[in-house]
């Protein structure tokens, strides 16, 4: 299952996208560590490649489970209340991506970069987010710093 992108630390002109595995075990939905990562140019969505996530160890199946899925905090939530906040999310993520890569800041960065990390704490087991700071330090360290500097 594809989820949201960071910047490749490994490619400074790509984002690295984590594929953790969704599954159910023992009658539980989870969502499980990332096996793979893929890679792809920003913003065209250029495949580079796919490579094993760091830490995944294939004689470790399955990898770690991460969290119920869905996460608890949006489990009760309606379609369209779930449906407008992912759009809502996918349109801060994106005017941060941009700004990372170079792209002008502007004046509700500071705000958009609270309110995206509000968001991805709602929409992703808390485990998730250190594979997040993993893939990309830099960038997990920019979005979680007040202020609006660019990077």
């Amino acid at each position: 299952m594809a989820l949201y992108p960071v910047p490749a630390a490994s490619h400074p002109e790509a984002v690295a996208v984590p594929l953790p595995i969704l599954a159910v075990d023992a009658g539980q939905r989870g969502l499980y560590a990332p096996a793979r990562i893929a890679v792809v140019r920003w913003p065209s969505g250029e495949a580079i490649g796919v490579g094993d996530a760091p830490g995944f160890d294939p004689a470790h199946w399955p990898p770690p489970r991460l969290g119920d899925w869905p996460p608890p905090a949006i489990r009760d939530w309606d379609r369209v209340r779930l449906a407008g906040t992912v759009e809502r999310f996918a349109a801060l993520w994106r005017r941060l991506l941009d700004v990372w890569f170079g792209g002008a800041s502007y004046l509700q960065l500071a705000d958009e970069k609270v309110e995206a990390r509000l968001l991805l704490d709602r929409l992703l087991p808390e485990a998730m987010l250190p594979v997040y700071a993993t893939l990309s330090p830099r960038f997990w360290t920019w979005l979680s710093e007040d202020g609006d500097q660019t990077p």
